[in-house]
Formats: C-alpha cells, sequence, structure tokens
C-alpha cells in the first residue's frame, strides 16, 4: 500500500449515473482530480471520459453476466468479485469523492463497497448520490433506502441529493434529462470547489486537511449553495444558500 499523497483527490464515478456525473466535472474544466468510472455495462463504460475505466461486469462464480442484471445484491457481488482491482486504483489518495445515483443496481449495491475500501485504507470519503424521483417505482426507491444505509455507515459523510429538487422552478416543457443536468451541474461544483482548496489563495485559507476535520465521520450532509457577482456577495449569496438546501 502506498503512503497516502496529501494532495491527491480521486473521484469515483459508479454506475451509469455515476459516470455521467464525472462527464460533467470533466466538461467544467476541474482541475486536480483524477477521474475513475466503475460500471458492470461496458456499452456505457467506454463512452466515459474518465481516465480510469474500471469493467466490473464480468461473468461472476455462477457463470451469469452481472451486466445483465439488475438488483442491488448483484451490484454489490460485482464490487466484491473486484475488490482488489477498485483498491488498487484507490491505492495512496488523500480523499476520495463517491459519486452514484442510488435506486439502480449498481449505484445501490457497488458504491457502499468503494467506499468500505477506501475506508480501510485509511482514506478520507465523500459520498454525492442522488436519491430518485418521488414517482419512480418502488424497486428503486427500496434500493434507495437500502444503498444510503450501506454507505452512510462505511463513508466519512454522505451528501444526498433528492432528484426532485432540480425539479423546482423547472418549466413544464423541460424532461427529466433537464432536471438531471441541473443535478449533475451541482455535483460538479460541489466538487471542482473542493479540489480548488488545495492551491487556492485568499484572506480565509482552507485545506484539505481542514475539510477532513469539519466534515469526517459527519454523517448525512446538509449543503447550500449560492452565488452572486454583486458587490456586497455575501449578502446575496447567503440567503441563496439557505434557501437551495439539499438535505438526506
Amino acid at each position: 500500500m502506498k503512503a497516502n499523497d496529501n494532495k491527491r483527490i480521486v473521484a469515483v464515478g459508479v454506475g451509469g449515473a455515476g459516470a455521467r456525473m464525472i462527464d460533467r466535472i470533466i466538461a467544467n474544466r476541474t482541475e486536480g482530480v483524477e477521474f475513475i468510472a466503475v460500471d458492470t455495462d461496458w456499452q456505457s463504460l467506454k463512452l466515459c471520459k474518465a481516465c480510469k475505466r474500471l469493467y466490473i461486469g464480468r461473468r461472476d462464480t455462477k457463470g451469469t453476466e452481472i451486466s445483465t442484471v439488475t438488483d442491488s445484491v448483484r451490484g454489490e457481488e460485482a464490487a466484491l468479485l473486484h475488490a482488489g482491482e477498485i483498491s488498487e486504483v484507490l491505492d495512496g489518495a488523500a480523499m476520495v469523492f463517491i459519486l452514484c445515483g442510488l435506486g439502480g443496481s449498481i449505484g445501490s449495491g457497488a458504491a457502499w463497497v468503494v467506499a468500505k475500501l477506501a475506508k480501510e485504507q485509511g482514506i478520507f470519503t465523500a459520498a454525492i448520490v442522488t436519491r430518485p424521483f418521488a414517482f419512480e417505482d418502488a424497486i428503486r426507491l427500496t434500493n434507495a433506502k437500502q444503498g444510503f444505509r450501506h454507505i452512510e455507515e462505511e463513508a466519512d459523510s454522505v451528501t444526498v441529493i433528492p432528484n426532485d429538487s432540480a425539479l423546482r422552478g423547472a418549466k413544464w416543457e423541460d424532461s427529466i434529462w433537464e432536471a438531471l443536468k441541473k443535478t449533475d451541474e451541482i455535483i460538479a461544483q460541489m466538487v471542482g470547489q473542493i479540489a480548488r482548496f488545495r492551491n487556492q489563495v485568499g484572506l480565509i485559507i482552507l485545506t484539505l486537511q481542514d475539510l477532513q476535520w469539519i466534515m469526517k465521520g459527519a454523517g448525512p450532509t446538509y449543503i447550500g449553495i449560492g452565488e452572486s457577482g454583486a458587490e456586497d456577495l455575501i449578502k446575496e449569496a447567503v440567503p441563496k444558500a439557505v434557501q437551495l438546501v439539499f438535505a438526506p
């Protein structure tokens, strides 16, 4: 095992939604982050722009192609079968973001395994996950609850962004994909801002070590986002952040 590089930040997108989040962060030209995508679907995985793509859909011990199944138990099995490969790509990191959409087989089943493997290496782990729309089927909602419970036990902090929150202020003509793009953009901003802490110089300097001290063992996390270009930016940005709170 390598000694942890106190500046190496890794973002792991688990499943199709996680890979989509990775692509959004890359499109924002986020620097200082190493991107890894993990999935059982090779056709989807090869389209992701992550620098490392880990395919975990090979046949299991029973000869079944894991990529053809949809329950979270099999997603968990896929990650456990490839635990060594996952641990290898995480080795030496100072911080790991785990990004996924809860509800599907891979996000709900495999993401918590990635968090557990990072935890075993003493890596600070922050999970950012989305929760299904309220109108989705009962199986996805149940998978999401189980997936959240598991990842909450393993990650140092967990931020849950309900997909329903992306519908706030949406127009009738907007598609579900437009709502998901909004959620992905919020996640990209969160990861990008934290990544910038490494080299940011200003009146208040916040290091990765400070972040770890604040967030380690925090469990469910509340996030508010507010921006302003006005001269009195604090008075304008803070109320926006309070209004736009994403909570578990």
